[in-house]
């Protein structure tokens, strides 16, 4: 499930139940020692997820700990994320060299706790939010008219599955309408959920906090996609230019699965179009991101090619 949302360098391990049996590192279980049992077993399986995620990449189960910010400190080289929320833990894993940066979030599909909207959503959020709130969490893509386009011509990322036991053939984009596989969705939930996958993504390039209110989403509500606009400065990225600079209007907040491969014998102009001048060094802007809603979940992810 989750892994249709994610590029196909990623690894994504997904559980449905807690493995009893399920056993950690040391290190990682003495992280647990003052948790309660439901702490335990989410964080264990979440844990044993990413075990996976990684042996998926051909690297050896490590102990992966919690940083000073709470976020988990992946062996040298692998960059990825971990969700868990009642029935449902994952994790992803992917090498650096290939994915940027990954953020990955679960919720359940189910609204909000008063209040809590009001604190994660800003003016212009509510602007698309609202109208879909109003004709109620029943409100399907395409069956209602909200007064908001469906899409918003927001680029799909490429997808495909990558399971624990190694790669195989992807489904490919899902179809228009599949996102939303449940009867219900939840949008306030949705939208917490794209904002903590964010931040995920965020932090591994920023090192720093990244508040609800400094970054602005819209949806695209058939295409199961979202942009991202950052409201504050984002960090300086390595290699000097983002994925999709190689061609004019393209940017990092706009196309991040651009394939610049071209084949230069057969096209000559096409070394000025596809490979830029070397510039000096971008700022992130924003994000584009995938999400779904099925099994009871809303699952949102973000993923960033590398150079």
């Amino acid at each position: 499930m989750l892994a249709t949302l994610l590029h196909p360098a990623v690894v994504a391990v997904e559980a449905f139940t807690d493995d009893p049996d399920a056993v950690l590192f040391p290190a990682e279980a003495a992280a647990l020692a003052r948790s309660v049992d439901k702490r335990r077993r989410e964080f264990t399986t979440a844990r044993v997820c990413a075990h996976r995620a990684l042996a998926g990449l051909g690297i050896p189960p490590v102990p992966i700990l919690r940083g000073p910010k709470g976020e988990p400190q992946w062996p040298a080289g692998v960059i990825g994320s971990i969700t868990h929320c009642a029935g449902y833990r994952a994790a992803v894993a992917a090498w650096s060299a290939d994915i940027l940066t990954v953020g990955i979030d679960a919720e359940p599909n189910a609204a909000l706790p008063a209040g809590v909207l009001d604190q994660i959503a800003l003016p212009e959020e509510r602007a698309w939010l609202d109208p879909l709130l109003r004709d109620g969490p029943a409100a399907r893509p395409g069956s209602v008219s909200h007064g908001i386009p469906a899409a918003h011509g927001i680029p799909a990322a490429r997808s495909g599955v990558l399971p624990p036991g190694g790669p195989t053939a992807g489904p490919g984009p899902l179809p228009p309408g599949a996102p939303a596989d449940d009867p219900v969705v939840h949008w306030d939930r949705l939208l917490f959920s794209m904002k903590e996958s964010v931040y995920k993504a965020w932090f591994p390039l920023a090192r720093r906090w990244l508040g609800f209110e400094d970054a602005s989403i819209t949806i695209d509500l058939a295409g199961g996609t979202f942009s991202v606009r950052l409201l504050v400065d984002g960090p300086v990225l390595p290699g000097g230019v983002p994925p999709g600079r190689g061609r004019p209007g393209n940017d990092l907040s706009t196309d991040l699965s651009t394939d610049l491969s071209t084949d230069l014998s057969t096209d000559p102009s096409a070394e000025r179009s596809v490979s830029p001048e070397p510039q000096a060094p971008e700022r992130l802007t924003g994000f584009t991101g995938r999400w779904l809603a099925r099994n009871g979940l809303v699952i949102t992810a973000i993923t960033v090619p590398g150079r």
